[in-house]
């Protein structure tokens, strides 16, 4: 009932935090992977050659993020969430009237730092700057929209592709973001609230990035941010390859990934109670726990029901994650500089995703089994949890005079 009551007052501007986390599907890699077949086809590219375009697409998403993730805190919250949303629109635009290798590139590039990095960005600063009291049920709530688009988009673009192709599935995306998400912008940031509305610069109390750089909380809270993505990623990328060596079918692997979508959305929602009961900082080193139960079942045992429980308990870390690493931001670092903060450490974990095919293809091409990369993504991650029991907001984040 509690979410009841906190969604029932706080509708609009937790809507609009479920809007832009629901519409960052279109720059995510399980929409994405949709069309891959076909630019493939279109440009001419090996699968290996098109991996290497995604990963730059990616990282090029990244580092742009780094730099223009801040800008959420001095730019009005409208302004900069239409801003994303006519990238979105207009990157899908390219990829459906593309010919070439640069246009392609372009549109992805657009995609995911529209899609993937400033959407999210955006709606989780966004509630982490306004609640402090209920940052947790705020966060959790937001998160939500990964998951709808999780269910809903795949099926409905694959529909769009099998009915006509892939180019007006694209279209379409564009038209979707145009006639829906804008005007909802529009129409739910009527009225902006007051505690998200940016301020200028003041230049005399300003942030700096080497201040944080040289605090020892960032570097616990960058290891934290990037194990999950890092080895999450790697690991579904090359799920074939998993299920080739346990002797799992690709019909079972997809029913898991059913468990994976829910038992995400279960955990997104718990963890607005857990974080508003006990803190981010509390929760900050357990919620990789499930993720590495998983990892240890997908170790040593090859039994089909072990699919569905690796992917569950990874989906329930996944779950949580969202919301303890949006809170913990906000605990540690406070709320004025969250969006340029936030922006560093999304990047961050951007990159990871780009990084991590990489580096277990090369494994499993030098010849390594899921067995030894599984145990070995555990016992890291089991490493970064030891690591982040040291995290303590004890002091305010370092300002500078300018004077």
């Amino acid at each position: 009932m509690d979410y009841f009551y906190f969604f029932k007052d706080n509708k609009r501007f937790i809507t609009f935090g479920i809007m832009l986390t629901f519409f960052s599907s279109f720059g995510q890699t399980f929409l994405i992977s949709l069309y891959v077949p076909d630019l493939i086809s279109m440009l001419g590219l090996t699968n290996a050659m098109f991996g290497g375009l995604y990963a730059a697409a990616t990282i090029l998403g990244a580092l742009s993020l780094f730099y223009f993730g801040r800008f959420i805190d001095t730019v009005p919250l409208r302004r900069f969430s239409v801003m994303t949303a006519i990238i979105l629109l207009a990157s899908c635009l390219v990829i459906a009237f593309s010919g070439s290798f640069v246009s392609v590139l372009l549109g992805l590039f657009g995609l995911r730092f529209a899609g993937q990095g400033l959407l999210g960005h955006i709606a989780l600063t966004s509630m982490s700057k306004y609640y402090e009291e209920n940052r947790g049920k705020a966060l959790s709530l937001s998160v939500l929209g990964f998951s709808i688009g999780e269910a809903v988009f795949p099926v409905t673009i694959g529909f769009v592709i099998g009915l006509y192709d892939w180019r007006a599935a694209l279209i379409f995306s564009a038209v979707l973001i145009g006639i829906v998400l804008i005007p909802f912008i529009y129409w739910l940031l009527y009225r902006v609230p007051e505690k998200v509305e940016t301020e200028k610069e003041d230049h005399r109390h300003a942030f700096r990035q080497r201040d944080l750089m040289a605090d020892r909380r960032f570097y616990i809270i960058a290891l934290n941010s990037i194990i999950l993505p890092f080895m999450l990623t790697g690991l579904l990328f090359y799920q074939l390859i998993l299920a080739e060596q346990k002797g799992w079918t690709l019909e079972w692997m997809a029913i898991c990934f059913i468990g994976f979508a829910v038992v995400r959305t279960i955990g997104s929602i718990a963890a607005g109670l857990l974080v508003d009961r006990f803190s981010g900082i509390q929760l900050f080193p357990l919620y990789l726990i499930p993720f590495i139960i998983g990892v240890m079942l997908l170790t040593f045992l090859s039994h089909p029901y072990i699919a569905f429980v690796y992917l569950s308990l990874a989906g329930f870390s996944m779950g949580l994650s969202a919301s303890v690493k949006g809170a913990v931001l906000a605990e540690v670092y406070g709320t004025r500089y969250i969006g340029y903060i936030r922006g560093i450490f999304t990047s961050i974990g951007v990159l990871s995703t780009a990084i991590s095919p990489v580096v277990i293809g090369w494994m499993l091409d030098a010849g390594w089994g899921f067995a030894t990369i599984s145990l070995l993504s555990a016992v890291g991650t089991a490493g970064v949890v030891w690591f982040s029991f040291h995290l303590k907001a004890d002091k305010e984040i370092i300002l500078v005079s300018s004077q």
